[in-house]
């Protein structure tokens, strides 16, 4: 209960919360009789973090027309399902880079990583069966991998995420001894607005473009700038010695992460108001009263 409460501020590493859970961690190993495993003696092995920030005052440029950051588009951490495609530090650039559109995402349509390799690929984001409207989540986007070759992967879909939301969306990027995690090679990935896409392509409708329409040339690029974590992030350790004399060299190594989510900019619903939303009357007041 100590460890999770409220007071660990959600123990995100690099932050405040994280080592006062660590500490935590160290007084109970202590408590216990174990023995200090960490540097010099210590419990602690210092695990080094960087964080990786947008440059905000970077924009982007389409024949004359600019496009800025936080208003027309902005930086987006996509999720693949399986694994995520990190954003990358240092400078992105997407200066002389030639837009094509992608198609609709999970349509079956799509560009060929071929053609889309080199170029700024923008796609439509699903509309959701239930609302009619385009769902800015795309939980579709598992294919998207293939797309590797791209300089960049952009989604139409700024426009519907909540104010609220953005933030975690540009939020700072995790960098551990100035490398991110996962460390693979990935295209810069954008959501932007449909009139950013409009001005991308030259055309009066989005909805008017086919798979594979070739679009102006972008000037500009997209920066990242690294900073230390306030707070060192740090690893636990402890011995419990063994009673076997003939097994003293060896050990076993039982392991749980320490971190966890932080805080989140967003306010919540309260416990009884989510309940009520979730169970009473899950889809509002229409909805028949269920038995909480």
């Amino acid at each position: 209960y100590q460890f999770a409460d409220d007071s660990m501020m959600g123990r995100e590493a690099g932050t405040r919360g994280n080592v006062m859970a660590t500490d935590f961690v160290a007084r109970e190993m202590a408590r216990m009789g174990l023995r200090p495993a960490g540097e010099n003696g210590t419990w602690f092995q210092t695990v080094p973090i960087f964080i990786a920030s947008m440059d905000t005052a970077r924009a982007l440029n389409v024949e004359g027309a600019t496009l800025a950051y936080g208003t027309d588009w902005l930086p987006f951490h996509w999720q693949f399902g399986g694994g995520n495609l990190p954003r990358g530090t240092g400078t992105k650039s997407l200066d002389g880079v030639r837009v094509i559109y992608g198609g609709t995402v999970g349509s079956g349509n799509l560009v060929s990583p071929a053609a889309a390799e080199g170029r700024l690929v923008v796609f439509s984001v699903p509309v959701s069966p239930t609302t009619g409207r385009r769902d800015w989540r795309f939980a579709t986007f598992g294919p998207l991998t293939q797309y590797a070759g791209a300089a960049g992967i952009a989604a139409i879909g700024l426009d519907v995420v909540p104010r609220s939301t953005r933030g975690r969306l540009h939020g700072p990027q995790a960098f551990v001894n100035g490398e991110a995690i996962p460390s693979v090679p990935a295209p810069i990935s954008l959501l932007i607005t449909p009139e950013a896409a409009r001005a991308m392509f030259g055309v009066a409708s989005v909805d008017s473009l086919t798979t594979g329409q070739e679009g102006r040339i972008v000037r500009g690029n997209i920066a990242f700038v690294d900073a230390p974590a306030p707070y060192p992030s740090r690893n636990v350790i402890g011995i419990l010695p063994g009673s076997d004399p003939a097994l003293r060299g060896e050990y076993v190594a039982i392991g749980a992460h320490n971190d966890h989510i932080g805080l989140t900019r967003r306010p919540l619903d309260h416990d009884s108001v989510l309940a009520n939303n979730m169970v009473v009357r899950r889809q509002g007041v229409q909805d028949t009263v269920r038995m909480p």
